[in-house]
């Protein structure tokens, strides 16, 4: 618990833009975790996922709400497979949970992030239909995942670029990336991500997905080439 709390001390120091704290398990200790971790940083943006009903909408942001920059996640599988054994929906259904979620968290908070999980591998027209009425429903940040992490960089870019061109909505919200690093390619494709419209970076500082020093490495030594800046603590 304290551990945690001081990792994320450590990352506010750094200057990220956002800390991400997960999902209320156990509403008692989570909670006290969130709060605690919200009292603690002083500048970037703290980040809690909510759950599948509306009711846990309302105790993520009970736990959060005292945070000085909070964001609720709204995240929701997009992919067939996903959508049928974690949430057990088709898409029709899915699509409504998706709004029903967003516009719950937005009667709350003013920052809602839209993360649409297994993105890469979804049924591209479902895709765009999700992601247009997560930033109808209130999303200002919309993520696209790809958790298989098989993508080269030019092929996740292409797929940045295809959504960006069939929704027209993102052109006025973030857009975020998410990257499995399976074949240590992720500050790659987030390098190509970048360049193909992407304005923020889901990083880790323990693996899995994007590491936040390689990424960061990419942006002081060629963040000139993508037009972009880090203004991460060296």
């Amino acid at each position: 618990f304290k551990e945690k709390i001081e990792l994320a001390k450590l990352l506010d120091r750094l200057n990220v833009s956002v800390i991400e704290v997960g999902e209320l398990r156990s509403r008692k200790i989570d909670s006290l975790l969130v709060k605690s971790v919200a009292a603690a940083v002083k500048k970037a943006g703290v980040a809690l996922s909510v759950g599948q009903s509306v009711e846990s909408v309302e105790e993520a942001w009970s736990a959060l709400k005292e945070a000085k920059r909070p964001r609720l996640q709204v995240c929701a599988p997009m992919s067939p497979a996903q959508m049928e054994y974690f949430w057990h929906k088709k898409p029709a259904k899915m699509l409504d949970a998706v709004r029903e979620l967003i516009e719950a968290a937005r009667a709350c908070c003013p920052d809602v992030e839209f993360v649409a999980g297994d993105a890469a591998r979804s049924e591209r027209d479902f895709l765009y239909q999700a992601v247009e009425t997560a930033v109808e429903a209130g999303a200002r940040t919309v993520t696209l995942c790809d958790e298989a992490g098989l993508m080269f960089p030019d092929e996740f870019a292409a797929f940045i670029e295809d959504v960006r061109a069939h929704v027209p909505a993102l052109e006025s919200v973030t857009l975020g990336v998410m990257i499995s690093d399976e074949l240590s390619m992720a500050a790659s494709c987030a390098a190509a991500a970048v360049r193909a419209g992407a304005d923020e970076i889901k990083t880790a500082s323990c693996g899995g997905v994007t590491r936040l020093d390689e990424f960061a490495a990419i942006l002081r030594g060629r963040g000139d080439a993508l037009g972009v800046e880090c203004g991460l603590r060296q």
